[in-house]
């Protein structure tokens, strides 16, 4: 939420803090991103937001440095530069993006995640998978995108229902954690598809919508479009 990132903003400014650390998940993460940038910006964090209401501005000044400890497996958001915040009263869900957010230091400790309940395990571990699927049959694929996507998706769907059903399966819990990271990484070097925006529409008006079950309901059909399409014109 903006709310949050002005208000962490003015904490850190208040207190002289030299980073950010972010224990939770994406939004935990993505929020303290976003207050790395205000934390040394003046106005108002949508003054630098393109599109929506956001009007653009250069951002001036180094964020501080961010260090993420991510509690879920879902978002990717501990390995990639992305800040994505909900300005709740004009209900717009805007990422915000620069080479200066990447986090200096991320800690993906599956352990972490076995108090995860099943189905925010479920609808996280889908969103770790959309990014890789999305990744995958885009139109910015490249052979490192490909390389992490294969990988990612082969450990997301192996293992996610295995997570479901068992929270305390370490195994289990390494494996989609590991997916999710190099999801993360997926969304660096290649790009996603159309799923990911109208979900953040979605989200941005209906905001106890998670973000995973929002990609489910978009991509069970976009990928139906996606395979038939493929279908009659390759045959297979």
């Amino acid at each position: 939420m903006k709310s949050t990132v002005i208000a962490g903003a003015d904490f850190a400014k208040e207190q002289g803090c030299d980073f950010i650390a972010a224990l939770g998940g994406g939004s935990c993460m993505d929020a303290a991103k976003a207050i790395a940038i205000m934390a040394t910006s003046d106005g108002d964090y949508w003054d630098y937001v393109f599109g929506g209401t956001g009007r653009g501005k250069p951002v001036e000044h180094k964020p501080l440095p961010v260090i993420t400890v991510t509690t879920t497996a879902g978002t990717g958001s501990e390995t990639d530069p992305w800040a994505v915040v909900t300005h709740e009263e004009n209900h717009e869900k805007i990422g915000y993006g620069s080479d200066y957010l990447f986090p200096v230091l991320a800690v993906v400790d599956p352990e972490l995640m076995i108090f995860v309940p099943p189905e925010f395990t479920a609808n996280q571990g889908f969103d770790a998978l959309f990014h890789s699927i999305e990744g995958y049959v885009s139109n910015g694929v490249d052979l490192m995108s490909d390389m992490y996507a294969i990988t990612a998706i082969e450990n997301v769907a192996k293992n996610l229902a295995k997570a479901v059903r068992n929270g305390n399966d370490p195994d289990a819990r390494e494996k989609v954690a590991f997916g999710n990271t190099l999801s993360g990484t997926v969304m660096c070097v290649g790009s996603c598809t159309g799923q990911h925006s109208p979900e953040h529409e979605m989200s941005a008006y209906h905001q106890d919508l998670p973000h995973g079950a929002g990609l489910i309901m978009i991509s069970k059909h976009i990928l139906h479009i996606l395979l038939t399409s493929t279908y009659a014109t390759t045959g297979l």
